[in-house]
């Protein structure tokens, strides 16, 4: 497997209250990440009971190009020159790997049921995902 992904978030701007002095202002902010990656997935197909069950384990390597750093500027709105500071955000490391194990069941030629697992991992940091649901044709 090789591929890219894209991904966006923009916010706009806030103001939060923290007190007679302490309310703040922030900026718009956006991130973006491009993500390429390559990989590899193994799975096979058996039946079980008249049922097609396909396990599937997979596993990537992923890099950030862009390396977007993950901030924005706020002021305090009791500041009368509204000098505004920067609030930097958690910076992740750009490489990482995703591993991933699924599960599939075709109940009837109509319907799918499966279940998903992946770890997102980068460096200390490991992100959990688990999905599962129930696919049909009409």
């Amino acid at each position: 497997m090789a591929g890219l992904a894209y991904n966006g978030l923009w916010t706009n701007s806030f103001t939060e209250s923290g007190g007679a002095f302490l309310n703040i202002t922030g900026n718009s902010a956006s991130l973006a990440a491009l993500r390429g990656y390559v990989g590899a997935r193994a799975f096979t197909t058996y039946d079980v009971y008249h049922t097609q069950v396909t396990p599937e384990v997979r596993a990537r390597v992923l890099y950030d190009f862009l390396n977007d750093p993950r901030a924005f500027s706020a002021s305090f709105l009791a500041d009368p020159t509204m000098t505004f500071f920067p609030v930097p955000g958690i910076q992740p490391n750009r490489t990482s790997e995703r591993l991933g194990a699924s599960l599939s069941a075709r109940v009837t030629p109509l319907w799918l049921a499966f279940v998903s697992y992946d770890a997102d991992i980068r460096g200390s940091d490991v992100g959990h995902f688990l999905s599962g649901g129930l696919k049909g044709k009409w």
